[in-house]
């Protein structure tokens, strides 16, 4: 026991994701302007870059309810974590591939649920949850031990 308490978080929508991922999008299309020195290929691949950005973060912006989170309860200590969807399903998770936590900007989770055999993303901004939220999310996220898929109990 480490001495976690539960954390129940209730997602709120936000748009510092989307804003994030336009700076993402300018910051990519400068550095090609600024790495590339042929102008004809600087062009095409900025163009390129412009049809593959929203391929990749549309999932991540709007996904469908069955995907999307809305709230999150974790037990840390006993190694015990369910995910709310928006379609209003509670969904076990096995594990957490990864993790990063950026105070004040962003709390990255891959979660690998039971039900999916492809992981969850989780991106959760300052402004979905409250301050203290986001405190005990990034200490948890630090120092507590990971989540262990669970072994098989019968044959």
């Amino acid at each position: 026991m480490n001495g976690f308490n539960r954390i129940e978080l209730q997602l709120k929508p936000g748009t510092r994701l989307h804003v994030l991922c336009l700076v993402l999008w300018v910051a990519a299309e400068l550095a090609v302007w600024l790495m590339l020195p042929d102008v004809g290929l600087r062009l095409l691949s900025m163009l390129a870059l412009l049809v593959v950005m929203p391929l990749l973060c549309w999932p991540l912006l709007h996904p469908n309810a069955d995907d999307a989170v809305a709230g999150l309860a974790w037990e840390p200590d006993l190694g015990d974590m369910q995910l709310l969807t928006r379609s209003g399903d509670w969904c076990q998770v096995e594990r957490i591939p990864f993790s990063c936590s950026v105070p004040g900007l962003i709390q990255v989770l891959k979660l690998q649920r039971v039900d999916r055999a492809r992981p969850t993303w989780l991106l959760i901004t300052p402004e979905q949850i409250s301050r203290t939220d986001v405190r005990r999310l990034h200490v948890v996220l630090r120092w507590a031990s990971p989540l262990a898929s669970r072994q098989a109990t019968g044959s």
